[in-house]
């Protein structure tokens, strides 16, 4: 190697990070030949014997992410979990991974401010958004670790759906009353002011405790997050709706977006499947649901505040019950939809 080709070589670092990849079980699998990008990297790189490393507390995303992006512990960075306390107040929280938290410098920022191009991709510990001006520093994503742009491209927050004929009236319920047979109602919070929408969390989080004494057990016993309580009961004013088919209604979005859906049977005379729909008056479902099987990419809306956006959900049917007891239970996260199906349970995602 010539000394241009190994300035070019020196002035460039490659810094891959992998969250929650364990050393032992890395080294051990190096050693049975199933890795072999990652030996590369280590051959061309550095690393220490047997791939120790050194520890960190909270051994949480957020606080570790930003210790090896500053060099320093979460006592002087101040990142120290998921969520945050704000400033607001000891009953609300704030986004762990918002860089404008960090109370220390992360190396890209002197990198660039040095005159050297610097790319951050997708680093889930204070990166996002960039806090320097420097034309050098290009910074994409880093919202959270689970996938580019999961973080600020969330529309909801998860919830169940349950269709059963025992049930009269449909109802979405929110947390604090979403497990109570008498749910607790409280009218007289002061949430404070709205602040405007933000790449990182939107607005801070404020956290209401209730006891079980308080409403907070019953309904759906191993859920603590809202749902939409539907009747499930013989289709009727359809465009286009199979003999035998039981009909319900998902509530989504808070309970702004009604989505009507059908119970259907197969050829045997047996409860299989659901079909969503966006009003009765459709010919043709948004998906059909088989029993047991995810099904993606499903394009629909949603609503962000009182913005209509198109969203991408994803839904499976996870169980069935017998046709004397028809029951579902939809489970809906972000922007995905699953279906839970016990006596006809759905979960969204």
């Amino acid at each position: 190697m010539n000394d241009l080709e190994r300035k070019q070589v020196n002035n460039k670092i490659l810094i891959i990070g992998v969250d929650g990849m364990d050393p032992r079980a890395t080294e051990h699998y190096l050693s049975m030949g199933k890795m072999p990008n990652v030996k590369k990297l280590l051959e061309r790189g550095a690393a220490n014997e047997h791939l120790e490393m050194i520890g960190g507390h909270p051994t949480g995303t957020p606080p570790m992410w930003t210790t090896l992006a500053t060099g320093c512990y979460a006592n002087v960075h101040g990142i120290t979990d998921f969520t945050l306390q704000s400033d607001k107040g000891p009953e609300y929280t704030c986004y762990g991974f918002d860089s404008r938290r960090c109370r220390a410098e992360q190396l890209w920022n002197v990198f660039a401010e040095e005159g050297m191009k610097t790319l951050v991709f997708h680093w889930p510990g204070s990166s996002w958004p960039p806090t320097s001006d420097s034309p050098n520093l290009h910074v994409i994503d880093g919202t959270e670790p689970i996938g580019v742009g999961f973080g600020t491209s969330m529309v909801g927050h998860e919830f169940f759906a349950v269709a059963d004929k025992s049930i009269a009236d449909l109802t979405f319920k929110r947390p604090g009353e979403a497990q109570g047979v008498a749910p607790c109602a409280i009218s007289d919070v002061d949430l404070g002011e709205n602040d405007a929408k933000e790449a990182m969390g939107g607005q801070d989080a404020k956290h209401i405790i209730l006891e079980n004494r308080e409403g907070t057990e019953g309904y759906i016993q191993y859920t603590n997050i809202p749902n939409s309580l539907s009747p499930l009961k013989e289709a009727a004013n359809w465009a286009n709706a199979p003999e035998g088919a039981l009909e319900f209604t998902i509530l989504m979005s808070g309970g702004l977006l009604r989505r009507p859906a059908l119970l259907l049977k197969n050829e045997n005379g047996v409860y299989d499947r659901v079909a969503v729909y966006t009003s009765k008056k459709a010919e043709e479902p948004i998906v059909i649901l088989p029993r047991g099987e995810m099904v993606g990419n499903i394009m629909d809306i949603d609503y962000r505040g009182s913005e209509k956006i198109e969203v991408v959900k994803s839904m499976r049917v996870v169980e069935i019950a017998e046709e004397s007891e028809c029951m579902c239970l939809i489970h809906m996260i972000f922007m995905m939809i699953v279906f839970f199906i016990r006596k006809v349970y759905m979960m969204i995602l």
